[in-house]
């Protein structure tokens, strides 16, 4: 006597297997893989806030060597990738889960502009600050305090405001750049603290 076939197991035979979250003692189904692990979204969130504070910890400690810079910015971006993707797009969420992925994109980008500062090295450079010919024509000799790839940090005169954007140029190389002043501070009458972002070079410094 011929046995009926079992359709309904060849149905399940054929279903592709779900990709499970690797984080022990969890099967729910994984939403991505962060550096070849998968995860579901619990674990993703538990994952990317436990890496972020430690990052912000070495940055804050000055702990963070340049081979590690390049780890960390494209954790940072796939985070940031995956979470803001996923918050847009999964209709399943409730609004506290979609919160948390919008956190972790927020998160991900202050580490991405904390790192871009860092890591910052004490060099002194003779510096030249040229203000706008036409609306701010002044001229002031300083010395760099520190520098980063991206600035660099020094005393002036003049009171340079926030988003100020000036010329600056190496008087030991001649080389020119534009510059935004980023942070300002008073430090005493005729004593400024500035730090500056420089646009458009990425090689400034050497």
């Amino acid at each position: 006597m011929r046995t009926a076939p079992d359709h309904s197991r060849a149905k399940l035979e054929c279903q592709p297997a779900v990709d499970r979250c690797n984080h022990p003692d969890c099967r729910k189904p994984s939403i991505t893989t962060l550096e070849n692990s998968s995860l579901c979204q619990p674990h993703f969130v538990a994952t990317c806030s436990a890496r972020f504070d430690k990052i912000t910890q070495l940055v804050e400690q000055k702990k963070l060597g340049v081979t590690e810079l390049g780890t960390i910015r494209a954790f940072a971006a796939a985070c940031t990738s995956e979470a803001t993707s996923r918050a847009l797009r999964a209709r399943e969420l409730n609004n506290r889960e979609r919160a948390q992925l919008l956190e972790i994109a927020l998160s991900a980008a202050q580490i991405l502009t904390r790192l871009r500062r860092s890591p910052r090295v004490g060099r002194q450079i003779h510096l030249r600050l040229l203000g706008d010919a036409l609306t701010n024509p002044r001229v002031e000799n300083t010395v760099t305090q520190t520098l980063s790839k991206h600035g660099a940090m020094f005393s002036c005169r003049h009171p340079y405001g926030r988003g100020e954007v000036m010329d600056i140029v190496r008087l030991d190389t001649g080389h020119t750049a534009i510059a935004r002043v980023a942070w300002h501070k008073a430090i005493a009458p005729g004593q400024h603290s500035v730090a500056i972002e420089i646009l458009n070079s990425t090689s400034f410094w050497n």
